[in-house]
């Protein structure tokens, strides 16, 4: 239903020079640029799941472009950014004052919850280096710490001839025991390496993959998806598009809830301004299994339920056409004690072209 909606509105706006209605802008803060046109990249996929998330949430150039930049050193802040909002973290704890984290910097408030809790320390008493380039002893440290209570890290670890005396010897042998991280052709882990976007991202997504405490039951994940797609259908049959928002907020985060609120923008323009009606019918009997489940995250397959939309044009003409959209793999996250809906696949509109305001200059958003 969700994308149901989403396409025939832009379908609309192809063929009706409608002049009053605004294109959909809030999914173009989903769809990095550098990924939805190298899909094909190792990371694209992993990448692209921490956005649809709002755990990364990439680079907005001063066109309004979103770019993921997998190949990019990533600093010691956004490690800690990352780790914090993966894990839905904080803490009543004061953290430590670092000199060069001030209050203002952007990422203040998670270096100081990842240090309250133990999981990142500074380069020195005073100094935590928020924008250097993170090494991948010190990211191992750092993802070891924050999954130490939700993922078993027992197993035989990989022997690799360069950590041997390094610091983080403990840490690297835990991560690659549950295949968290792996090492190079040559048995080497290049401790002193630096670590890019792409690569922590991997391993922040197999880490939250391991984790395996308080697990929801499988009807806790499937009630979630039938009742967010009930509770539309119910205001849908009504045309009560403005009563969808808070349903959105409820059920709904990341590129999911801009997903469903572009479209019920589109649908609220083509029916208030331009005298557009729509009609919709639920076809099918909902058929639900839960492909995987985690502690944070969860995937749900939904199949065999589509919808007869009927549209009443502004000239009287009527078209009724069959969607069948709503089925699909369903990408839920625990997010603030709740389970909500961040993506859909696959992705429907990654090529799809959206208005995109103007940017006065380049903002970091991480």
């Amino acid at each position: 239903m969700k994308k149901t909606l989403l396409s025939f509105a832009i379908a609309l706006l192809v063929l009706a020079p409608l002049s009053n209605v605004q294109a959909a802008n809030k999914m173009s803060n989903y769809l990095p640029i550098d990924l939805v046109e190298n899909p094909d990249h190792w990371a694209a996929e992993v990448m692209m799941q921490l956005i649809d998330a709002d755990i990364m949430k990439g680079y907005i150039e001063v066109n309004g472009d979103l770019y993921a930049k997998p190949d990019k050193k990533i600093s010691r802040a956004e490690v800690a950014a990352l780790l914090v909002r993966s894990l839905d973290l904080d803490s009543t704890k004061p953290g430590k004052d670092f000199t060069d984290v001030p209050e203002g910097f952007w990422g203040y408030d998670e270096i100081q919850i990842a240090s309250a809790l133990g999981i990142v320390n500074g380069i020195t008493d005073t100094e935590f280096a928020p924008n250097k380039s993170i090494t991948r002893e010190q990211l191992a440290a750092m993802i070891v710490r924050s999954f130490k209570e939700t993922v078993d890290f027992a197993g035989d670890h990989m022997h690799f001839s360069d950590v041997k005396n390094t610091w983080a010897k403990e840490y690297i042998d835990q991560a690659s025991s549950v295949g968290i991280i792996n090492g190079y052709g040559d048995g080497k882990f290049l401790p002193k390496g630096t670590a890019t976007r792409a690569e922590t991202s991997k391993m922040l997504i197999e880490a939250l993959h391991l984790e395996s405490v308080d697990l929801p039951s499988e009807s806790e994940l499937t009630e979630l998806v039938i009742n967010h797609e009930n509770a539309v259908y119910e205001k849908l049959q009504t045309n009560d598009y403005r009563a969808l928002y808070p349903i959105f907020d409820q059920y709904t985060i990341g590129f999911f809830h801009a997903m469903v609120t572009d479209s019920t923008d589109l649908y609220l323009a083509l029916t208030e301004n331009e005298g557009f009606e729509f009609s919709f019918e639920q076809v099918g009997t909902p058929q639900m299994k839960v492909i995987s489940k985690n502690t944070r995250l969860a995937v749900v397959d939904l199949s065999n339920l589509s919808y007869n939309v009927t549209i009443t044009y502004p000239d009287s003409t009527i078209e009724t056409e069959n969607d069948d959209s709503t089925s699909g793999m369903y990408f839920l996250r625990m997010v603030d004690g709740e389970w909500k809906i961040y993506s859909q696949a696959p992705h429907s509109f990654e090529h799809t072209s959206f208005e995109k305001s103007s940017i006065p200059e380049m903002k970091r958003t991480r």
